[in-house]
């Protein structure tokens, strides 16, 4: 628009009489041309189903992530097809997930240009208003989206919360777009391989939602989208359902808060990466979000003194480098070399020495994924405690005369003694080995305080109650416990090769028993071939899946052994691998093929 109106100032003082020679005219109107109306691009086609607070089963779940993209060329099962609505026939909840669902895409078409989470308009499956199975009950409280390979459908879930609530989680915007950047995400980013990714991966999507969501606050106007005092707490709607219809509250009503991830228990330095409350994709996404959040709003640590200012460049600029880092597939898979894609993208846009460059650098190593720049004092260290205001503990020191060997210059002299024969230390060689027993010591307890203050944080969002202010003079002497909301469980999308056929296993803590029975709750596909082996008990094993750490454990059932991985696994036992990778499991003459095509929700 800046070069529209800037032809049309000097079309408008063209002096009188004044003639234009066609080069020159062609100059002035081409912006004007440009400016033009253009063709937008192809609109996604949304397959909306309204499930009217029914739950999903494993097994629809199962035949929804093999369905082709383009679900209308297939016949639909009976129970999904009866609940079909058309976007402007829905009702009720389902209408508030398909608008909320047009508007996202709009988000994406309109200011980055790009169609469905693809580019390439891809059609998107919307299952809304039900519930699903989670842990081994149906669950209304979550999101998810779907999707095995390019050629299989994108299904996005938004579940109804609570049958009786009229609060609807399609409103939480920033919710279904999160959902919505796990498809873009994944159709430029490929599979989570890694912990370190599949964080990223949730850090990205909360960037999107929250966007998106304040975009909309701001008119749709990206370039003027304005920060709010809770722009960065996401899923205000959620947590208002927990609170109110499950007894369940959220930490200041929010999901997450990317501009304070901690009181979440959510992790905001890589430091606490290998801390085990943090081994989870949810829980360790704020090591990348909260740079995000001091690149759009500025500022500097929410909880580490640092010497490290970022200076804030906004959402348009933000949200477009983030966006430009995954739509041109900069290499990563930790989150250093995360933050360093992230930085580069920043530089191809912008400028190598640009103020745009500076924030991204600064914000992500306030977090500790790239050094300190400009003179600013490293990033913190997980020693760091808590509350950045308190004064830290110093080391305990020894009490004054309590080693034999540490005897002061003025005490009194003791008497003397004549010497033994057969002594086994001369009194120096005494002294020496008292002293290297004291400082020992010292290393020893120095090493659990150390210890002792690294885990301070974990510890103390362990406890049921809110978390600390950063003032500890605002701290009220007896704080009101505040429930804690437990880690929702999420499993795997599992996809299984039996002799060149591939069906897919909806795979989470529950355990799946696979055997020759005809009973058993397998795709019919997989039950045929398993119920064709003469040597496989009618329940053999059993397989399932825990997220946190990313692990598939297998149980043998059967007197014949199996193998997992060529390991051999007796009746009782247990054992587990890392689904990073393609997982061999042969019981009887059957050799199944196991590979992780996803995570839910």
């Amino acid at each position: 628009m800046t070069a529209l109106r800037r032809s049309l100032r000097k079309l408008l003082a063209r002096a009188p009489g004044q003639h234009l020679n066609r080069v020159a005219l062609l100059r002035l109107l081409l912006p004007l041309v440009l400016c033009l109306p253009q063709a937008s691009l192809a609109e996604p086609r949304i397959d909306a189903f309204d499930y009217d607070g029914k739950c999903l089963s494993d097994r629809l779940q199962a035949a929804l992530a093999t369905m082709p993209r383009d679900i209308s060329s297939v016949r639909l099962p009976s129970r999904l097809a009866d609940t079909q609505v058309q976007p402007g026939n829905a009702q009720g909840k389902a209408a508030n997930a398909i608008q909320s669902l047009q508007l996202i895409e709009t988000f994406f078409n309109d200011e980055l240009g790009w169609s469905s989470v693809d580019g390439q308009a891809a059609p998107m499956v919307l299952l809304a208003n039900l519930s699903a199975k989670m842990d081994g009950s149906c669950d209304g409280m979550n999101a998810f989206y779907m999707n095995l390979s390019p050629d299989t459908a994108h299904v996005i879930a938004i579940l109804h919360g609570h049958r009786q609530a009229t609060e609807d989680l399609a409103h939480d915007i920033d919710v279904v777009g999160h959902e919505f950047a796990h498809g873009f995400f994944k159709t430029t980013q490929g599979e989570d391989q890694t912990l370190e990714k599949a964080a990223i991966n949730e850090g990205v999507a909360d960037m999107f939602g929250i966007t998106i969501r304040a975009w909309h606050e701001s008119g749709q106007d990206l370039a003027n989208t304005r920060v709010r005092e809770d722009t960065f707490r996401l899923g205000r709607t959620f947590a208002l359902v927990a609170d109110r219809y499950y007894d369940s509250p959220m930490h200041q009503g929010a999901m997450r808060d990317l501009s304070n991830p901690m009181p979440w228990d959510t992790a905001d330095h890589y430091d606490l990466v290998n801390q085990r409350s943090f081994r989870e994709e949810h829980s360790l996404s704020g090591v990348v979000s909260l740079p995000f959040a001091l690149m759009v709003k500025g500022g500097r640590h929410p909880r580490v003194e640092q010497d490290i200012e970022v200076q804030a460049i906004g959402f348009d600029k933000a949200i477009r480098i983030m966006f430009y880092t995954l739509k041109h597939r900069l290499p990563f898979n930790s989150m250093p070399e995360f933050a360093t894609a992230v930085r580069r993208a920043a530089a191809r846009i912008h400028g190598e020495s640009s103020a745009e460059v500076q924030s991204v650098h600064n914000a992500f190593a306030v977090v500790g994924l790239l050094d300190a720049a400009g003179g600013s004092s490293p990033a913190p260290s997980p020693d760091a405690p808590a509350e950045p205001s308190a004064e830290p503990a110093p080391l305990p020191q020894p009490e004054p005369e309590t080693s034999p060997g540490d005897v002061p210059d003025t005490a009194p002299p003791a008497p003397q003694t004549p010497p033994e024969a057969d002594s086994w230390l001369s009194p120096g060689q005494t002294f020496i080995v008292l002293l290297a027993a004291f400082l020992l010591i010292l290393l020893v307890v120095g090493k659990t305080l150390k210890n002792a203050r690294r885990n301070q944080i974990r510890q103390a969002y362990q406890l049921s109650q809110p978390a600390r202010p950063l003032s500890p003079q605002s701290m009220p002497d007896n704080p009101e416990p505040t429930p804690v909301t437990p880690p929702r469980p999420g499993g795997c999308v599992a996809e299984v090769s039996l002799d060149g056929v591939k069906t897919t296993l909806m795979l989470d803590a529950r355990p799946q028993v696979l055997g020759r029975s005809r009973d058993l709750p397998l795709p019919e596909p997989l039950r045929q071939r398993l119920g064709q082996d003469p040597f496989l008990a009618r329940a053999h094993g059993e397989i399932w899946y825990q997220p946190d750490g990313n692990y598939l454990y297998v149980r043998c059932l059967s007197d014949n052994g199996l193998e997992l991985n060529g390991q051999n696994v007796a009746t009782g036992d247990k054992v587990k691998t890392t689904f990073d990778t393609p997982v061999s499991l042969r019981m009887g003459e059957t050799t199944l093929t196991l590979i992780r095509r996803g995570q839910w929700p």
